[in-house]
């Protein structure tokens, strides 16, 4: 008398998050499966892979289902075969994507005031620096997934001829970057003068 074998299979993923155009790879685990079990690996219940306990993908999007069915060629009195394996939900984030710089170049005078660049990204993993004269200033850090508008207001008593950019970066998958454009600060300084020349006047006149 043989005993109820009852067939089952589990899939344990790499990872569940990934980035858009990256790869996951799912690997199934039988029970009772006998010496060469038959797999069918589904997305979102379709069929696809191969006949392998071992599915590898890199076009997954965001909520994505995984799923196998596992057909066991175990022994007589095998029960619940063919079985489907637990569902593993898929987060796919998308690649960074630059929506918009800052304006152009501008130049402004001296200790005046002027409108701070602006840079504006979506996306996730996004970082900003900004920079003064290729010296890396201490206005940057990382952007919060979304829309987001990093500013940056130079000081006012700047030397003249520095320039103010910034750098966005991407991490998400493949590094994308962005340099804003420049803002100059010049020193337009403008001379107001007068030509004293001696004179003789007399008391009371005027001059």
């Amino acid at each position: 008398v043989n005993p109820v074998l009852t067939a089952s299979v589990s899939v344990v993923p790499s990872t569940t998050l990934i980035c858009a155009g990256s790869s996951a790879t799912f690997t199934a685990t039988p029970t009772n499966g006998g010496p060469t079990p038959a797999y069918q690996w589904k997305v979102n219940g379709i069929n696809t892979g191969t006949n392998s306990s071992v599915f590898t993908s890199a076009s997954l999007v965001n909520n994505d289902v995984i799923t196998v069915v596992m057909t066991s060629n175990a022994a007589p009195c095998l029960s619940g075969s063919p079985v489907t394996s637990n569902p593993i939900t898929m987060t796919v984030n998308p690649l960074t994507t630059i929506l918009s710089q800052s304006t152009s170049a501008q130049a402004v005078c001296l200790n005046s005031s002027f409108n701070p660049l602006t840079v504006t990204a979506s996306g996730n993993n996004i970082t900003y620096q900004w920079y003064s004269n290729s010296i890396a200033s201490s206005s940057g850090g990382i952007l919060i997934s979304g829309v987001v508008s990093p500013s940056y207001t130079p000081l006012s008593s700047a030397v003249g001829s520095t320039y103010y950019y910034c750098i966005v970066n991407g991490t998400c998958g493949s590094d994308t970057s962005v340099v804003s454009g420049a803002m100059q600060v010049d020193d337009l300084t403008v001379i107001a003068s007068q030509t004293l020349t001696t004179q003789t006047v007399c008391q009371l006149d005027s001059m």
